[in-house]
């Protein structure tokens, strides 16, 4: 019972950090500027997404994608991605939020990236982001990468929107 209040309170935790915003334009969507066929690809599918309820198979898709969003798109998708993780069907599934830990733990090459692709990001979501990882440490589901979640926690801590005063 303990684990449900606190999967309870990230979810309400989620939605008070993360207000609703439209999906980025078509130019926006994705973060790299010489666009690969990945990146297009990318683009082609979210731009047929437009306009239509954010659904598990949206989320499937995205989570090997992550590296191509740009910020504004990560920061439009992040919600939905975490509450997809929170529930039965990403539990089930365990490679979303398998990506999503590899994805906040970047080596040290590609840290300015990362850094980058959450730019868009406040104090308030980086902690929310925090706060999941934590969530995740202490399922049973996730033992297998524990160090790979306390190694996404320190470099959140690096964010630079934790480091500028409030």
């Amino acid at each position: 019972m303990q684990k449900m209040i606190e999967t309870n309170s990230l979810l309400k935790e989620i939605d008070n950090v993360f207000p609703a915003m439209a999906m980025p334009t078509s130019e926006d969507l994705i973060y790299h500027h010489d666009e690969c066929y990945s990146c297009a690809e990318v683009r082609r599918y979210l731009n047929a997404s437009r306009n239509m309820e954010v659904d598990d198979a949206l989320i499937r898709h995205l989570h090997q994608e992550l590296y191509h969003l740009s910020p504004m798109t990560t920061r439009w998708i992040l919600p939905y991605y975490l509450k997809f993780c929170l529930r039965s069907e990403g539990k089930y599934s365990q490679e979303e939020t398998y990506f999503l830990v590899y994805n906040l733990r970047p080596s040290p090459r590609f840290q300015y990236d990362t850094y980058q692709r959450l730019s868009s990001l406040n104090a308030a979501q980086v902690e929310c982001l925090i706060h999941f990882l934590k969530w995740c440490s202490g399922n049973l589901d996730w033992i297998e990468i524990l160090e790979d979640i306390d190694k996404a926690i320190k470099f959140l801590h690096t964010h630079p929107a934790l480091r500028q005063p409030a």
